[in-house]
């Protein structure tokens, strides 16, 4: 079928909540408008994907749809376009609870666009445990819940600023 008709299902099943359903004709949307050269329909549908996935609880999807949407920008040399798109999707992840795969599309983007990117909402946890002194690393965290971040070595609740 036609783009547009393609888009308009998603969005129709979107709005029914068959995220899932949607996720997967939005993507589609999001790569042929690329392909077009249509890059504010490509960043619109990718992020509209995003949040698709993000709601059907498809966190590996969205961190696809989303760093496939970065590299491309990048490889067209379109790196102008990375940052607003970035933003709105990492948005859709947190919203949905989607910690680590906001964390994981934040840093593809920071090894993309270097020191041009800066992602205000990221968390900024403390250097050191409280607890037990153990130097903290973002990338060693771990995720008890969505909104909390515990020390790798001892387990306390590490400071997220």
């Amino acid at each position: 079928p036609h783009c547009g008709v393609r888009v308009k299902r998603a969005l129709d099943a979107m709005s029914q909540g068959r995220y899932a359903e949607a996720a997967t004709g939005l993507e589609w949307a999001a790569t042929a408008a690329f392909g077009a050269g249509d890059t504010m329909s490509a960043k619109v549908e990718g992020n509209n994907a995003v949040t698709a996935f993000a709601k059907a609880g498809d966190s590996p999807g969205a961190l696809r749809v989303a760093t496939h949407l970065v590299d491309l920008f990048r490889d067209a040399n379109l790196a102008r376009e990375i940052p607003g798109f970035a933003r709105h999707a990492l948005e859709s992840l947190r919203l949905s609870g989607l910690a680590a795969a906001a964390d994981a599309l934040s840093a593809h983007v920071k090894g993309v666009m270097g020191a041009a990117w800066s992602d205000p909402a990221a968390p900024r946890l403390a250097a050191f445990c409280a607890s037990c002194g153990a130097a903290v690393k973002p990338s060693e965290v771990v995720r008890p819940t969505p909104s909390t971040v515990a020390c790798r070595y001892c387990g306390a609740s590490v400071d997220a600023r």
